[in-house]
């Protein structure tokens, strides 16, 4: 609070945005945003996966007036990018100050001193901002969370099944690099009983004895973040191991049952929305047979971080988000995709891209995988290999052969979806080492930037052109 005071005294304004852009514990990272909220100013969280000008964006729309940066090297230089690229547009660079290390902080209790008096804040007013992924966009956006928000959020656990009394949760951050094998470790250490991951952790997990008997020893597995491939999956259900999912997004917070008491079995792709939210689903016939698309009603117990639209005279926020419901179990649900992912074809078929993107990403010469083919009579597959593969793609041989490698993933994939959607061989095309696939924050591809930056070479004419197309340096 020390190192925050001496910035309070030092300006005018009580509502500054103080960012920050650390790799550090997350134990520090937590006293810092409380530190900074307890001094009446609006803690920034921003992710240190951004690019310069990803991170000058987000400086800039935020009114950004201070930037705590951690010392590493890394995110020194990005923040000075960023502050270049703001002078460039006009603009003024920000103060940087040191990200206080977490020996720094336990000084600071060894000689305590009063704080000034707590202000009530009203609950209007923004508590802290977090931004997207840019999954969506060229750019992330920034969310600003209200303090009512906030209230609400930390209400959540009472609205599950499970007493979390006595339980000890394994979702740790780790000031070194969170590796599957390191979470594991922090998960056995800590004598975890609930464990919340991200699906590539399971993965790796599943494939080894070891990981398997942590897994099948918790009372619960929640995995978040991304999809988590069906084999995989069913692999965990079949071993016993209580999986769910949990469904939600930065701009509402999680929506579906916090932590069940049970795992819904041959069902663990779906989930039940918790009783603090009111979803309304509408239904999408446009977009596919038995799709629909949700939206939330502000309430008293949840309020969206945006407003887009009124549902029956009330506020309410459109999430893009297409679910689909269970053929036999009321209320139960699973995420199809999103509407802006969705690929109509020239036929008027739709295409759910994400399912195929899975499955043939899996495969280990493959980093990432988008499928293309809006408007035109076929789909196609656009791949980046992995950074020891990556070769010119005018190089027939090596895209003969690139493709060769990876045509049993890919009739696999085929093996699952309509006829409509499956690829041929022919229409795979290899990103250029010139272009590499702009990222998000979550390390995914931003699939409407990929697509744009590859526009010339999946513009196609006719299947008859398919064998030709190779990828421009």
């Amino acid at each position: 609070m020390q190192h925050v005071d001496e910035l309070a005294l030092s300006t005018a304004s009580s509502d500054n945005v103080i960012g920050i852009l650390a790799v550090c514990d997350s134990i520090s990272y937590c006293m810092m945003m409380n530190a900074i909220t307890r001094a009446g100013f609006v803690p920034f969280a921003i992710s240190p996966r951004n690019s310069a000008k990803g991170l000058a964006h987000l400086l800039r729309i935020t009114k950004t007036t201070y930037v705590y940066a951690s010392q590493d090297n890394t995110m020194q230089v990005l923040v000075s990018s960023a502050n270049e690229i703001l002078k460039s547009e006009g603009g003024a660079s920000l103060p940087l100050l040191g990200m206080p290390s977490f020996d720094q902080f336990q000084d600071d209790f060894q000689s305590p001193s009063l704080l000034p008096p707590m202000v009530r804040p009203d609950e209007k007013s923004t508590a802290v901002i977090l931004h997207s992924s840019g999954s969506t966009s060229e750019l992330s956006k920034p969310i600003p969370l209200s303090h009512k928000t906030y209230l609400q959020w930390a209400l959540l656990p009472c609205y599950g099944e499970r007493d979390l009394c006595g339980e000890i949760m394994a979702c740790q951050s780790v000031p070194i690099l969170p590796t599957p094998a390191v979470a594991l470790a922090s998960a056995k250490a800590s004598k975890s009983t609930l464990l919340f991951c991200v699906p590539a952790f399971l993965e790796i997990w599943s494939s080894t004895p070891e990981g398997m008997d942590m897994l099948k020893a918790m009372k619960a597995v929640v995995s978040a973040g991304a999809p988590l491939s069906r084999d995989i999956g069913n692999k965990l259900i079949k071993e016993r191991v209580m999986l769910t999912q949990f469904y939600g997004a930065i701009e509402t917070g999680c929506l579906s049952l916090y932590l069940p008491l049970e795992s819904y079995g041959k069902d663990w792709e779906y989930f039940i929305f918790s009783k603090h939210c009111k979803p309304v689903l509408k239904l999408r016939n446009d977009m596919g047979s038995n799709l629909y698309e949700l939206i939330l009603v502000d309430i008293p117990s949840h309020t969206p971080c945006f407003i887009n639209m009124e549902v029956e005279g009330k506020s309410a926020y459109l999430l893009n988000d297409l679910l689909e419901p269970h053929p036999e179990r009321s209320n139960f649900w699973r995420v199809y995709g999103r509407t802006d992912d969705q690929i109509t074809l020239s036929n008027g078929l739709n295409i759910n891209p994400v399912p195929t993107e899975t499955h043939i990403a899996k495969h280990p010469d493959i980093a990432f995988a988008i499928m293309f083919g809006k408007a035109h009579t076929h789909p196609g597959l656009l791949v980046q290999l992995r950074k020891d593969l990556i070769f010119d793609p005018l190089n027939k041989e090596g895209l003969d052969s690139i493709r060769e490698r990876i045509w049993p993933t890919v009739e696999q994939a085929n093996t699952t979806v309509q006829k409509h959607t499956t690829i041929i061989k022919e229409m795979i095309i290899v990103a250029s080492p010139e272009k590499p696939f702009d990222l998000t924050g979550k390390m995914q591809p931003r699939r409407h930037v990929v697509l744009k930056s590859y526009e010339s070479e999946i513009a196609y004419k006719d299947v008859e052109n398919y064998s030709v197309l190779q990828a421009s340096v």
